[in-house]
């Protein structure tokens, strides 16, 4: 190479060499290391627990009834009656068309229970409105009469003062005028007592439905098709009454108390009924009133008592037997949603109340508030529901998180030995 050729290849740009590719890593890599760090994690919970902790535990139970152990203190007989009855009846005589109802149908309030024929009622609507009419086309006729006589009259009035015509021609013209005036206000009044004939036809077709005056259930019938009904007996095979209808929500029971044995029952205390019918089922209750008056013949007082929740097998005039109770003391009576555990679930002193329940295998701690003694068990009064699992015995000391192993379950209301 000589000299010049040198110097050329020196002068020339050397060729940049291409980009090197980058290398992607493997898709599985990031889930790889995100399994890695779960078993890492739940290595170190599992080894952080220990072994499964052998226990004996208990069911939380609803403690029994509350009127179930208070003493029963008198009793009496009556029957079950119905504060809301009433027999259904037409307000206009007249023959039944149709009856809509049964015995033991539910029906509500305005609902049709029967109809009536209603050809001379509805004629006579029919009538009184064409009187009516008749009135008040009279009313409009004199009405441009008497404006007619009015311009008459001022056109006299107006001649006479000018001293143009007689002062019989003005008597005349004023007379007439007032007569005008008398026989307009007689049209309208006989006008307005068409209009109240109209209203009162309307009225008495309306009666013709007869319809229910409250919600209830029909008892018994009555009536039927081509039978006449009235709202007052007239003898023969008259009807008074389509249906009997008895609100089940009024229901409760009317006893007679000795009255030597009054003084033991007072509004608002607490019974029990017991129906001849189911006599295995006690229904809860409690005095609604004592009716200030009493049975001379019988020596007794009616007591008012009420259910306290309506059941379906009540039905009117059922007998009953009414057991009146004594008030329970307020430390013996169980409050709304509280529940009975063994006592020996129960840890910590009495302020600070505790204990164990049993959630997805593991311990966790809960305080509640303690009520009174039940027999072997001890009743919760907060913090725990019906159902719940509690611990009673530990192979070790419990600690909150630490997975469990039930090896027993206590019947309800057992204890510790």
């Amino acid at each position: 190479m000589n000299r010049d050729d040198a110097l050329a290849a020196l002068s020339q740009t050397p060729a940049t060499p291409p980009p090197k590719r980058r290398k992607r890593l493997p898709r599985w890599l990031p889930v790889f290391a995100g399994v890695c760090l779960v078993a890492l994690a739940l290595a170190g919970y599992f080894a952080s627990s220990g072994p499964s902790l052998a226990v004996t535990v208990a069911v939380a139970a609803s403690p029994p009834h509350a009127g179930a152990g208070t003493q029963r203190v008198l009793s009496a007989s009556g029957y079950v009656i119905a504060r809301r009855e009433t027999t259904v009846s037409s307000r206009v005589t007249g023959m039944i068309r149709k009856v809509y109802v049964q015995e033991g149908m539910h029906v509500h309030r305005g609902q049709t229970l029967a109809l009536l024929y209603a050809h001379t009622a509805r004629n006579e609507y029919r009538a009184t409105r064409r009187q009516y009419r008749a009135d008040r086309a009279g009313v409009a006729a004199l009405r441009a009469t008497l404006r007619y006589d009015l311009l008459t009259y001022e056109r006299t009035r107006t001649i006479y003062r000018r001293g143009l015509t007689s002062r019989a021609a003005y008597d005349q013209a004023r007379a007439e005028y007032q007569s005008e005036q008398a026989l307009l206000a007689q049209a309208q009044a006989g006008m307005r007592a068409a209009e109240a004939q109209v209203r009162l036809a309307a009225l008495t077709l309306a009666h013709t439905h007869i319809h229910a005056p409250f919600n209830g259930v029909v008892t018994a019938k009555y009536a039927h098709r081509g039978e006449m009904i009235s709202p007052e007996a007239v003898g023969g095979f008259t009807q008074t009454g389509i249906c009997k209808i008895v609100d089940m929500r009024s229901l409760e029971v009317d006893v007679d108390v000795n009255e030597a044995y009054i003084r033991r029952v007072h509004a608002g205390q607490p019974a029990q009924i017991v129906l001849d019918a189911y006599p295995d089922h006690v229904f809860p209750a409690h005095v609604i009133s004592i009716v200030p008056t009493a049975n001379r013949a019988k020596g007794t007082v009616k007591v008012r008592v009420a259910f306290q929740k309506l059941s379906p097998l009540v039905l009117p005039d059922m007998s009953a037997n009414v057991y009146f109770l004594a008030a329970p003391p307020p430390t013996g009576r169980p409050a709304s949603g509280a529940v009975l555990v063994p006592e020996a679930a129960v840890r910590g002193p009495a302020h600070a109340s505790y204990v164990y329940r049993i959630r997805h295998r593991r311990l966790v701690r809960v305080a509640v508030r303690l009520g009174a003694r039940s027999g072997p068990g001890r009743l919760v009064l907060a913090g725990l529901t019906p159902g719940e699992v509690v611990v009673v015995h530990a192979s070790a000391p419990l600690r909150p998180g630490r997975r469990v192993r039930v090896v027993r379950t206590l019947p309800h209301h057992s204890t510790a030995s």
